[in-house]
C-alpha cells in the first residue's frame, strides 16, 4: 500500500484545494492485499465479514454479540466510527463507556475476530447524517460563509483533522503488530473504510478530497489497506474500491463479476444489504458473490438501536435491522442458508481464495437462469457453485475431468460442492455429492444434505455412502472414515453448528469461554460430537437454562407523571433568553428534545403566514399553550403555518426534536431547531412563470465539486423554467418550490444554489448576501439535470415567491430557550396516577417516572411503550433508547443487565403511562 509524503503545495480553486504533486511512499504493514483479498504476514486471511455497530449495542452485550458472530462463522467484524458519536461538542472528544471504542476492537481481536473499521467522514446509513456532527453546519470561515462538507474545503477539513488525530490515536497501536503471534489477537484491525457512498465523478475534487484524507490517516500512523465504498465512480490509486448491492438484485453476479476487469489486482468486495428485510435471500445472494469470484460482506449482520445516535431519515426507525443477529441478540429466523454457507466459507477460506475466477468465458447468468453451474478451479481445489432455482430441489449429474460421474441435489437456495481439496494435511476430498460445511481440528468433516437422501464421499480415492438423518432427528449420524469422522447433518441442524475448535456443537447460540455454552432464545436441543466421534446430549448451563421453554411474561409498574404545562405555555422559570435564533446544538441539545419560547406582539387581530426553519428537526408548535401544528422532515411545505394572533402578547413555544439527516448526499448536515427567525410571509404578485427550450446548458459543477450522479463534462438540461417579477423594496423574499428537485438555480444570470434529489429546500432571495439580486425587476431560473427536466413541468404551478414582511424571534429577549430534562423535583414534582381519571392524551408532554428493582437474567427484557405515543425512555438516567409507537415501541434492554431502580419516560402527547409494562421471555 502507500501513501502520500507529508511535504505538498495546495492551491486553492473554488470550494476546494488541489495538490500540486501528490508524490507517494511505500508504506510497510503487516497487511496486504491482492486480487485473490488479504493476507497477514503472507499468511492468506479469507474475509468472512459481517457489521455489527457498537454505538449502537450496550457495551453489555459488546461480547455476546462477538460471539454470536464468531459462532456464526465470521471470522471478521465490520463497525462505523460516526464522528457525532464521539465529537458531542466541537473539541471534546469521549472515548470512555459507551463510547470505548479501543475496548471493542480488543475485544473483537479477543474473540478470534478480525475488525474494518469505517472512520468516515461521512459512514453512511443507518446513522444521522452519515454520522457527521450537527454542529458542522453552524461552523463559519473567517469570511462568514458556511463550510463545504465532503470536499477538501478548508473549513471542513480542519475539524476533520482534529477528529482523526484523536481517533486514530487510539487504533495506531491495534493495527497487526510484528511480535510472531499469529491472528487477531495481535492487533485486530485488518483494513480501515474512508469515506461511504460519495457518489460523484468530479475527478480533480474526488483527488483533491481523498488525497487529504488518505494524508491524513497515513500521517496518523495507519498502514493497514484502506477501503473505500463510492461505488467506482472515481478511481483512486492504492485504494480497494467496494461494491454495494441488494440481496434481491437480479444484477448481482454480473456486477459482481465485473469487479476484476474494473480494478484487476485488487481483492473483490461486494456489500450486501437488504437482509434483514429479505432474511431469506441472503444465502442465495453470498453463493451468487462467491460464484463470482469475489468476497460478501453481510452489510447489516448484527441489529443495533440507536441510544445515543440519531437514525438517518433515509434509514427508517430507530432500530437497525440484523439479517443474522437481530436485536435481543437470536438468530434471524430464515437464514439458515446463509448461517451454513458463512461456515463453509471460514473453513474453506483457502479453497475460495485460491480460485481462479479471472476467466473471460461466457457464463449464464444465475440470476435470469435456473439451471446455471459455475465452476471454478484453484490453486487449493475446485469448487462447483449451482445458484438456487425458484424454491426448487433439482438432481444432477456432474461429471469429473477423468469421465467419473456423480449425482447431486441443488438446494432452493444453492449449493456448492467441492472437488480435488486437501483436508488439512490428514487426507484429500476426491468430491462429494453433499455440501461440506466445515472441518473442525483436522479430523471432522461436517457435511449436510436433505433428510432421508443418499450422501456419497470419495476420500483418497476411496467411496463411503450415507444416508442423511430424518428430519426430527435431534442427533447428526457420526461415522469414522479413513482417518477422519464424517458427521452427516440434516439443513436443520447445520444451521445451527458451533465449534470450539477440536469438538462440533449443535443447538448452542455461541459459546462463553466462562461459562460453556449458551443456547439460543429459541431454546434448541444441544448436542456436542467430540474430536473422537463420541456423542454427547448438553444440558444447558444454569444461566441459559432459563431461556429454554421460555414464555412471556408481563409486569405493571406504579407510575408517577409530572405534565409539563409550564413548558408548553411558555411560563417555566427554566427558561433563559437568547440573543437571537440559535440551534440546537448552540443550545447545547445534541440528541433529543428542547424548548423555544418565542413572544411576538402585534397590534391587531388577523390570520399571518409563518415559516418556521426548516433543518433536522421535528417542530410541536403551541400557541399561547394550544398546540396548533407539528412540522416532520420530509413533508414538503410542511413548515409553512396559517395561524391567528390577538391584539398584544402572543407566545408561541416549540418543542424540538433533533433528527438525523440523510446518510449520503451534500445536504446531509442542517442546523436544527430555531436557528433562524420565523418569518411572516405574503405572496408575491405579479410573478410570471414562462418555459424556455434549446438553451445553452450550464455547468453542474458550477456552485460546488461534490454533486451526487454527477461526472466531468455534465451539464444540465437545455430545459429552463423562469419566474420574473419586480420587488423593489430592500425585504427579502422566500422562495418555495413545494417539491424535490436537483438542478441548478440562477438569479439574474448568476448561478447561486443548487437543489439536490429528496429536497424541497426553499431558497431566501435577500439582495444583502446575493449581488445579482437587484431592486427592481428580477428573474429567477431553475435549470433541472438532464433526468429531471419532466419532473421541472410541475414546478411552474407548485412554486411559490413570498415576501418576507417581518421576523419573530430575531430580536434578543423576544427568543428563550430551555432545555428537557428528567425533573429533579425543583420545578416538576412527580404525582402518582394509579387510581386517578386520566385526562385526555395529548394534554400536554409529560415525564413519567416508575421504580423497580429486579434483573433481566439471561434472557431479554423490554419495556413495551406500543400504548405510548413518541418520546425516549431512561433507566437510572441512563439512556436506553427513543420510541416511537408507530414502528418501534419495544426498547429491549441487554441480556444480563441489571435493571436499576427507576425507569423515566418522555412522551411528546402525554399518553397514559399505565400503559406501559416491563416483558420478559423468561
Amino acid at each position: 500500500m502507500r501513501a502520500p509524503v507529508a511535504s505538498v503545495g495546495y492551491e486553492d480553486s473554488g470550494s476546494f484545494l488541489i495538490r500540486h504533486s501528490m508524490p507517494w511512499e511505500i508504506i510497510v504493514s503487516e497487511v496486504s492485499v491482492d486480487t485473490r483479498g488479504f493476507s497477514v504476514r503472507n499468511k492468506r486471511v479469507h474475509l468472512v465479514a459481517g457489521r455489527a455497530e457498537y454505538a449502537m449495542l450496550d457495551p453489555v452485550c459488546w461480547q455476546d454479540r462477538l460471539l454470536a458472530l464468531k459462532a456464526a462463522g465470521f471470522n471478521t467484524v465490520v463497525t462505523s466510527v460516526p464522528w457525532s458519536f464521539h465529537e458531542q461538542r466541537p473539541g471534546r472528544f469521549d472515548f470512555e463507556n459507551d463510547r470505548d471504542l479501543a475496548r471493542f476492537v480488543r475485544l473483537a481481536g479477543e474473540t478470534g475476530l478480525w475488525v474494518i473499521l469505517r472512520v468516515g467522514p461521512n459512514v453512511g446509513i443507518p446513522f444521522g447524517s452519515g454520522g457527521l456532527p450537527g454542529w458542522l453546519a453552524d461552523m463559519k470561515k473567517p469570511d462568514g460563509t458556511g463550510i463545504v462538507m465532503r470536499e477538501a474545503d478548508r473549513g471542513f477539513l480542519e475539524p476533520v483533522t482534529r477528529w482523526w488525530s484523536q481517533l486514530f490515536d487510539l487504533l495506531v497501536d491495534l493495527q497487526p503488530n510484528r511480535d510472531g503471534v499469529e491472528g487477531p489477537s495481535s492487533g485486530p484491525i485488518l483494513a480501515v473504510q474512508v469515506e461511504d457512498d460519495w457518489s460523484c465523478g468530479n475527478t480533480s475534487a474526488a483527488e483533491a478530497y481523498f488525497g487529504e484524507l488518505i494524508h491524513l490517516i497515513r500521517e496518523s500512523g495507519i498502514n493497514v489497506p484502506l477501503l473505500t465504498s463510492n461505488g467506482f465512480w472515481t478511481e483512486l490509486g492504492g485504494v480497494v474500491e467496494t461494491w454495494t448491492d441488494e440481496v434481491d438484485s437480479r444484477d448481482l453476479f454480473s456486477n459482481a463479476r465485473q469487479i476484476h476487469p474494473v480494478q484487476p489486482g485488487m481483492p473483490r468486495l461486494v456489500w450486501l444489504r437488504g437482509g434483514s428485510e429479505q432474511p431469506r435471500l441472503l444465502g442465495e445472494a453470498m453463493l451468487k458473490v462467491l460464484a463470482a469470484g469475489a468476497i460478501p460482506i453481510i452489510d447489516d449482520a448484527v441489529a443495533g438501536r440507536h441510544r445515543h445516535t440519531l437514525p438517518s431519515c433515509d434509514g427508517g426507525s430507530s432500530i437497525f435491522g440484523g439479517s443474522v443477529i437481530d436485536v435481543r441478540g437470536d438468530r434471524v429466523p430464515g437464514t439458515d442458508d446463509a448461517c451454513r454457507l458463512i461456515r463453509f466459507a471460514r473453513a474453506f477460506g483457502s479453497v475460495l481464495s485460491g480460485l481462479e475466477s479471472s476467466s473471460s468465458m461466457p457464463v449464464m447468468d444465475p440470476g435470469i437462469e435456473t439451471s446455471t453451474i459455475i465452476p471454478l478451479t484453484g490453486s487449493a481445489g475446485d469448487v462447483v457453485f449451482i445458484p438456487g432455482g425458484e424454491g426448487q430441489r433439482t438432481a444432477r449429474n456432474l461429471v469429473l475431468a477423468d469421465g467419473r460421474k456423480f449425482e447431486v441435489a441443488t438446494g432452493e437456495s444453492g449449493s456448492w460442492f467441492l472437488i480435488d481439496v486437501d483436508l488439512g494435511g490428514n487426507g484429500h476430498l476426491d468430491w462429494s455429492s453433499v455440501p461440506i460445511l466445515d472441518l473442525v481440528g483436522g479430523r471432522m468433516l461436517v457435511a449436510f444434505g436433505e433428510p432421508g437422501e443418499h450422501a456419497r464421499f470419495s476420500i483418497d480415492g476411496e467411496q463411503l455412502e450415507l444416508q442423511v438423518p430424518s428430519e426430527d432427528s435431534d442427533i447428526p449420524l457420526v461415522v469414522e472414515f479413513r482417518s477422519f469422522f464424517v458427521v452427516l447433518c440434516t439443513p436443520r441442524q447445520a444451521a445451527a453448528v458451533v465449534d470450539d475448535g477440536d469438538a462440533v456443537c449443535i443447538g448452542a447460540s455461541f459459546i462463553r469461554p466462562d461459562q460453556g455454552l449458551t443456547v439460543g432464545h429459541q431454546g434448541e436441543h444441544m448436542v456436542r460430537i467430540d474430536e473422537d466421534g463420541s456423542i454427547e446430549r448438553i444440558q444447558p448451563s444454569e444461566s441459559s437454562a432459563a431461556s429454554v421453554g421460555s414464555s412471556e411474561s408481563k409486569l405493571s409498574l406504579d407510575w408517577s407523571m409530572v405534565a409539563l404545562d409550564d413548558d408548553m405555555n411558555g411560563s417555566s422559570d427554566r427558561f433563559a433568553a437568547l440573543s437571537g435564533p440559535s440551534s440546537l446544538d448552540e443550545c447545547g441539545v445534541r440528541h433529543g428534545y428542547g424548548w423555544y419560547r418565542v413572544v411576538h406582539e402585534t397590534r391587531q387581530t388577523g390570520n399571518s403566514l409563518l415559516r418556521f426553519p426548516e433543518g433536522a428537526h421535528r417542530l410541536v408548535i403551541f400557541l399561547d399553550g394550544r398546540q396548533v401544528a407539528e412540522i416532520t422532515p420530509g413533508d414538503h411545505g410542511s413548515n409553512l403555518i396559517d395561524t391567528k394572533f390577538t391584539r398584544g402578547r402572543n407566545v408561541l413555544t416549540i418543542l424540538a426534536e433533533r433528527v438525523g439527516g440523510p446518510g449520503s448526499g451534500n445536504r446531509q448536515v442542517t442546523s436544527s431547531g430555531m436557528h433562524e427567525s420565523i418569518e411572516i410571509l405574503e405572496r408575491l404578485k405579479d410573478v410570471r412563470s414562462s418555459r424556455k427550450s434549446d438553451e445553452a446548458p450550464v455547468d453542474v459543477f458550477q456552485f460546488r465539486g461534490f454533486v451526487p450522479g454527477a461526472s466531468d463534462g455534465d451539464r444540465s438540461s437545455t430545459v429552463a423554467y423562469a419566474w420574473t417579477f419586480t420587488h423593489r423594496r430592500k425585504t427579502p423574499l422566500r422562495v418555495l418550490p413545494n417539491m424535490p428537485l436537483k438542478g441548478t438555480w440562477l438569479i439574474n444570470g448568476t448561478v447561486f444554489c443548487r437543489s439536490e434529489n429528496g429536497f424541497s429546500q426553499s431558497l431566501r432571495l435577500d439582495s444583502r448576501t446575493i449581488e445579482s439580486m437587484k431592486a427592481g425587476r428580477n428573474e429567477l431560473v431553475f435549470r433541472p439535470d438532464p433526468d429531471w427536466s419532466d419532473e421541472g413541468r410541475s414546478l411552474r404551478s407548485s412554486l411559490r415567491i413570498h415576501e418576507v414582511v417581518e421576523t419573530i424571534g430575531q430580536k434578543g429577549g423576544s427568543i428563550a430557550f430551555s432545555t428537557c430534562p428528567i425533573p429533579d423535583g425543583h420545578l416538576h414534582e412527580f404525582n402518582p396516577v394509579n387510581g386517578r381519571r386520566w385526562r385526555k392524551a395529548g394534554s400536554a408532554p409529560s415525564w413519567n417516572r416508575a421504580r423497580f428493582v429486579g434483573s433481566s437474567g439471561d434472557g431479554p427484557v423490554r419495556l413495551d411503550l406500543s400504548e405510548m405515543t413518541r418520546g425516549i425512555a431512561f433507566i437510572d438516567g441512563r439512556e436506553v433508547g427513543s420510541y416511537d409507537a408507530t414502528s418501534s415501541s419495544d426498547i429491549t434492554l441487554p441480556s444480563g443487565m441489571s435493571l436499576a431502580s427507576i425507569i423515566d419516560v418522555f412522551d411528546e402527547q402525554g399518553a397514559d403511562p399505565r400503559s406501559i409494562s416491563i416483558v420478559s421471555d423468561n
